[in-house]
Formats: structure tokens, C-alpha cells, sequence
């Protein structure tokens, strides 16, 4: 049976990789050091938000659709949709309010919009 690789678990060992601890990221991000406290938190993390998202994604070199499979994973299992694919047309429309706001930033950055 295989275990879903978690948000948490995949930026800390982008961490571990770089040899950067939480409060490193949060320099890197600007953001304070309880914000990636809260979000990389094992037992109750808090989803992180669209700009957090996009400084995630800048900061790590990671594209934001692959952030957004991690964070909201219940989005893409719940919906049927695809982490790779493209979110349009009814799917969009399935999306929580936050993870739309998320996608349309993808699509503005891509130069889709």
C-alpha cells in the first residue's frame, strides 16, 4: 500500500536537500518563521495561501501546479482532476474558492489568461 507523499514531507526534504532549516525558507520568503512553522506543522498544518504558493514556488524552483497537488490534494481526488492536466471549463467551477484563486494565478504566470 503505498503512502501519499504530504505537502509537509516534500518541502522538508526540499530543505534537507539545501541544508536549510524553516526559518532559512522564511528569510528566502520573507514571511515569518511561524507562518512555515503553521504550514509544515505534522499534525495540523495550515494549507497555505495563493501568495505563500507563489513564493514557495519561486523560491524552491517548483512549478505551482505541482505545490497545489501537494497542499490540495482533496481537490484533485475529490474532482477527478489530474495534478499534470489542465484545470478548465466544469472543473474549474468544482474548485473551492482558494484553489481557484490559486489556478488563475498559474494561468496569469503561464501568460493563459
Amino acid at each position: 500500500m503505498r503512502t501519499q507523499y504530504t505537502f509537509q514531507a516534500y518541502i522538508n526534504d526540499e530543505l534537507k536537500k539545501r541544508g536549510w532549516s524553516q526559518r532559512d525558507l522564511a528569510r528566502q520568503m520573507d514571511v515569518s518563521s511561524s507562518t512555515i512553522s503553521r504550514m509544515l506543522d505534522e499534525q495540523k498544518p495550515s494549507k497555505p495561501d495563493v501568495e505563500q504558493l507563489i513564493k514557495l514556488s519561486k523560491v524552491l524552483g517548483m512549478g505551482l501546479e505541482t505545490l497545489i497537488a501537494l497542499a490540495y490534494p482533496e481537490q484533485y481526488t475529490e474532482k477527478g482532476l489530474s495534478p499534470s492536466g489542465r484545470i478548465v471549463g466544469e472543473s474549474f467551477d468544482k474548485l473551492t474558492e482558494d484553489v481557484q484563486k490559486v489556478v488563475l494565478a498559474i494561468m496569469r504566470q503561464a501568460g493563459d489568461e
